[in-house]
């Protein structure tokens, strides 16, 4: 079982780990007790992704909603939807079990793709969704995701990659019920919302290291800057500089790994003025200095 374990690409896209050669598919555990996985950043996947939780309640974060979902409950992710995750309860812990959609069916079975994945890529059923035991299929999918689970982790005889295909494809039909159920995005959920967040976090990822400004910022996405401050703050719950902010001191723990980088060095290669204003954000964020976080 995979565990705590988080690749993302330049572009945001989380570069994922099989769990098999025969199969599109990674099944893992996230754990937020480990002091050194505080949250899951924003990312998105080509995947669905089904989640479970295990221990404690997460909240979910999409394009302009967020979601708490407790101990027994799970939540389903779209294709290619952007979305951050951190705990609401101390030591939480979730399983996901990511699959792509050509898992469930191929473009070139035209029919069967247009009826049970198009709907999903297009933008016309929502981003996210919860699923619990106020529905049956909620129920359902639940048991499957746990079956799918218990299949990665136990033996691996001969045929076992077909076994845990068809809890997938069996789980499909409840996937279609509850996506049809929840919320359509007409608002800021939609497809056209989530590329341009994605685009704007790309563009913040790949320039976090220089002096920005909003107008640059807004720029990358064809907005004026009041619109742009608006948007990111509506899809995210907090403004392009919060988000870069945080972005910059995520980068600098992973540069503090390195010990032959001075912490005046890591201010600069990752955007910040000078060292006391960085050791200022990173014990205000992180609780500690950079020195201290260092030597933990």
């Amino acid at each position: 079982m995979i565990r705590n374990r988080l690749s993302i690409k330049e572009n945001q896209e989380e570069d994922t780990i099989r769990i098999s050669d025969l199969l599109p598919v990674s099944v893992y555990m996230t754990d937020f007790s480990d002091r050194n996985y505080p949250t899951v950043r924003w990312h998105w996947h080509e995947d669905f992704q089904l989640c479970i939780i295990t221990k404690g309640k997460i909240r979910f974060q999409t394009a302009g909603k967020s979601y708490f979902v407790s101990k027994g409950n799970g939540f389903f992710i779209n294709s290619r939807s952007a979305h951050f995750v951190e705990p609401v309860e101390p030591d939480s812990a979730y399983y996901c079990v990511d699959f792509l959609p050509s898992l469930i069916a191929v473009e070139d079975n035209q029919a069967l793709y247009q009826a049970v994945i198009a709907p999903f890529l297009s933008g016309n059923l929502p981003p996210a969704f919860l699923f619990d035991a106020s529905h049956p299929a909620g129920v359902r999918l639940t048991r499957t995701v746990r079956r799918i689970v218990n299949i990665s982790e136990g033996e691996h005889f001969d045929g076992w990659e077909l076994l845990l295909h068809g809890e997938i494809l069996s789980a499909w039909p409840d996937i279609l019920k509850l996506a049809r159920c929840s919320v359509m995005p007409d608002t800021p959920g939609n497809s056209t919302s989530n590329e341009r967040l994605t685009k704007t976090m790309e563009f913040l990822h790949a320039h976090f290291s220089e002096k920005l400004t909003l107008s640059e910022i807004a720029a990358s996405i064809g907005l004026c800057p009041e619109e742009c401050e608006r948007f990111f703050k509506r899809m995210t719950g907090m403004t392009p500089f919060q988000y870069l902010l945080e972005y910059r001191i995520t980068k600098s723990r992973e540069f503090l790994a390195d010990p032959s980088l001075a912490i005046a060095e890591i201010a600069q290669n990752t955007g910040f003025s000078s060292q006391s204003y960085f050791t200022s954000c990173f014990k205000r964020i992180v609780g500690c200095t950079p020195n201290k976080y260092r030597k933990q």
